[in-house]
Formats: structure tokens, sequence, C-alpha cells
């Protein structure tokens, strides 16, 4: 008996649905931007300060706003807060029954059409060609790519990257873009930690967003050692210079997040590197 090897699944495909409907980004995108649109109702009307400027945090009125309804997003359970006990089994709650139940077809790429003999109207925005049934599948792909060519919406690339007429990429309501689930998650963290607990330092932050996100991380205690100088005489030294980088990663993680939660107000999601 010749075994034969199971076809490992496309990324692409993991995305379809039981309805074959497709989401352009993998679904921990979706659920973290739900729960930022949470922390901007819990913090609307707060003002954020971002490299000495201040920000009001609110909703635009950008047309993700009217299709999301910010009147729809419940304040409680608060996820800004200083626990982090069944924080995660309430973010689940909120994002699989009030949120992605409400909201899934906003985020779905259009897709193809096949016709059927019941199909009389074309939906407005889609586009209807005709083939001859005995049309070779070459002559098909000639002819789209022909139409696009004409139509100006063939994606060319220049000095390397691509360039369209329109956004060829995807079609859905609301676009996303990618990013990694561990960063969106520590950040969460960082502003929730940071807004209930003014009084900690960055390394403190830094150990409280570990614990929360890796339930096995231990903090570490500071302590103060003596150290011989060079001269002969004693000086003081602690063992917070061991977490320089955590210090310097945690102070940019709070200012990343603040600057995301504004961007997601104006209609961007997740961009953290500057303001739109």
């Amino acid at each position: 008996m010749v075994k034969t090897r199971k076809a490992k699944e496309a990324r692409e495909d993991r995305r379809v649905g039981k309805d074959l409907k497709r989401l352009p980004q993998d679904i921990n995108i979706y659920r973290w931007f739900s729960v930022y649109i949470k922390c901007i109702k819990e913090l609307e009307g707060r003002t954020l300060t971002i490299r000495s400027k201040k920000y009001k945090v609110g909703f635009s009125s950008h047309k993700w706003w009217d299709i999301i309804d910010p009147k729809s997003i419940p304040i409680t359970p608060r996820f800004i807060r200083e626990s982090n006990t069944n924080l995660p089994r309430d973010i689940d709650r909120f994002f699989n029954v009030n949120f992605w139940h409400n909201n899934r077809d906003v985020f779905l790429d259009k897709t193809t059409i096949f016709p059927e003999a019941d199909i009389i109207e074309t939906p407005k925005d889609y586009n209807t060609f005709h083939f001859p049934k005995d049309y070779p599948i070459k002559k098909h792909i000639a002819d789209l790519r022909q139409w696009y060519k004409s139509s100006e919406l063939i994606t060319k690339k220049v000095r390397g990257r691509s360039i369209s007429g329109a956004n060829t990429k995807h079609n859905a309501q609301i676009v996303l873009d990618n990013s990694s689930e561990e960063i969106l998650k520590r950040l969460f963290h960082t502003l929730r930690i940071e807004l209930t607990n003014e009084k900690l330092t960055n390394l403190d932050i830094y150990f409280q967003v570990q614990k929360a996100m890796y339930k096995k991380f231990q903090i570490p205690e500071i302590t103060r050692k003596n150290a011989q100088t060079g001269i002969g005489g004693k000086t003081t030294r602690t063992s917070r210079a061991d977490y320089e980088y955590e210090i310097r990663k945690t102070q940019r993680d709070r200012r990343f997040v603040k600057i995301l939660l504004i961007n997601l107000s104006n209609g961007v999601f997740p961009k953290l590197d500057r303001l739109i």
C-alpha cells in the first residue's frame, strides 16, 4: 500500500470560513482590533500625552465609525483594569459574542461569484464577465488581463514596490494592516498596567507585562550590591543595569500604544511608529 502525504493547508486557505468567505488577515488581528476599540470607548474624553503634546481620546468622523457604531461597544466589563484575573475570558466573550458576530462581514474580501440559473441581477460592486462555453482558459486569462490593463487597475512595479490605480490587494469594507499578535498583546498590557498604577517604573511595568503574558514568569528580586572601584573606594550599583534594554523597550511601548490608539480613532490599524 502506497502512503500519500496530505497536502499542507495553505496559509490563505486557513482564512476561509465554512461559508467560503475569505478574511484578508488572521483572526487574531481582528480580535485585537476589537480590544483597542474597546479601550478607546473606555478612555473616551481622556487626554494622552505623546512627545509633550496632548491628544484627546475618542472616535473621529472616519467612515469606520459609521460601519462599526461606537455606541454598540459596551463599557463593561472594563479591559483597562489592574487585575488580569478573568481578563482573557472577558476579551473572548466580547469578541465572539458582541463584536465578531455583528461585524464579521465588513472584514471579508469580495470573492468570485459563480453564475447560477436563479441569479438574475448582479451586485453593483461586482464586474460581470461572460465567456463562450468552449473558450480556452488561456483566452479567459488574456482577456481579463487586457481588461484590467485598459481600466488602469493592473498592479505595476516601480523600483521594487507595487503601485496600482486602485486598491487591488484587498476590497473589504474595513481593511487592516498586518501585525504580530504578540506585539499587540504586549502593548495592550502595557497600556492597562500603566493607566491603573501610575507609580510603577518602566522596569516594574515590564515585569508586570511579562507576568500577564507568561504565567510561569517569575519577577526577579532587584538587589543592591557593593562593588569595588578602580581607585580603591567603594560605590553602590544595582542590578537594574541588567535590564537597560527592557526599560528602554517599555518606555517605547508606552509611547507606541498611545500612538496606536490615536491612529485607530482616525481609521488606521495597527500603526504605531508615527501619528498619521
